[in-house]
């Protein structure tokens, strides 16, 4: 499992007192101004008993979102599990994450994605089909293995909602085209 040293050096607190101790630190240096300022991608929520993810909160559609939210609560289930059995969470070093995120803000499902597990590139559609079969257990036992297989299709057909948006722009280099795009998703 790794000491706490080892796990904080790979981005991990392993407990919610070492995530508190951050917080603490970061906010009595200056860091951050207030805990509502810590920009962790995952972090337990400041007003809730909950756990924010906070890597992808801007979706075009309603599918979208319901595709992310399930994702999510299959992987909080999966790991929560995980830690039941004593497993250890993965060790990942903080600069690669960060680099497996640029380069998918950067390409988005157009090019290969970083599969952070093996250090490697891998397609797109071979990176969501692996994150599916990972949490495959917690969707089942959610009911939410058949939508989100199908909305991981049709964002894998279709793109994201950002580039829908671009390729909309592109083929007349009119924002209108664009800011359609997102009337016609978004607005009954």
């Amino acid at each position: 499992m790794g000491t706490l040293a080892d796990r904080r050096a790979a981005g991990v607190h392993g407990s919610l007192a070492a995530y508190e101790e951050t917080a603490a630190a970061l906010v009595a240096t200056g860091a951050a101004l207030d805990r509502a300022m810590l920009y962790f991608d995952v972090r337990p929520s400041e007003r809730y008993e909950t756990i924010e993810f906070r890597v992808a909160d801007v979706c075009l559609t309603v599918d979208d979102a319901v595709l992310v939210a399930a994702l999510t609560r299959g992987l909080v289930d999966t790991a929560a599990a995980a830690a039941q059995r004593g497993e250890p969470a993965p060790q990942v070093r903080p600069e690669l994450v960060r680099g497996a995120h640029w380069r998918a803000a950067r390409y988005g499902l157009a090019a290969d994605l970083v599969d952070l597990r093996h250090c490697r590139l891998v397609s797109a559609e071979q990176l969501l089909g692996d994150l599916v079969e990972h949490v495959r257990p917690a969707l089942e036992v959610n009911g939410d293995l058949a939508e989100t297989s199908e909305q991981v299709d049709r964002v894998l057909r279709e793109g994201p909602g950002a580039e829908r948006q671009r390729a909309a722009f592109q083929r007349r280099g009119c924002i209108d085209d664009a800011i359609d795009t997102v009337l016609t998703a978004t607005v009954p």
